[in-house]
């Protein structure tokens, strides 16, 4: 089979900009936490402490799936066209033996 696709240079970088996307959206989090905390609700409330923090998370690991699943379709691609050189190869080797 092949490597492993967390090996390959697009799928680290698409990770490492995972990881900064992650920290704007809690970031980004906190920020309208604070705005909300200020305007609206006089007392910090756990529930919103946990949303704001869950959201980014799941948002974060949803985009990282469709990243993960985007990378597994190009490497199997690729296998696939690795193969179809070989039995073409292979095909050209067998008719030159006749």
């Amino acid at each position: 089979m092949s490597k492993n696709i967390f090996d390959t240079y697009y799928t680290f970088n698409i990770i490492r900009l995972l990881w900064v996307v992650f920290v704007i959206l809690i970031v980004s989090c906190f920020f309208t936490f604070a705005y909300l905390n200020i305007e609206h609700i006089d007392y910090i409330s756990l529930e919103y402490i946990i949303l704001f923090i869950i959201t980014p998370i799941l948002g974060l690991l949803i985009i990282r799936l469709i990243f993960e699943s985007i990378a597994v379709r190009f490497d199997t691609y690729n296998e696939l066209q690795e193969l179809n050189k070989k039995a073409d190869w292979m095909l050209h080797v067998n008719n030159d033996d006749k």
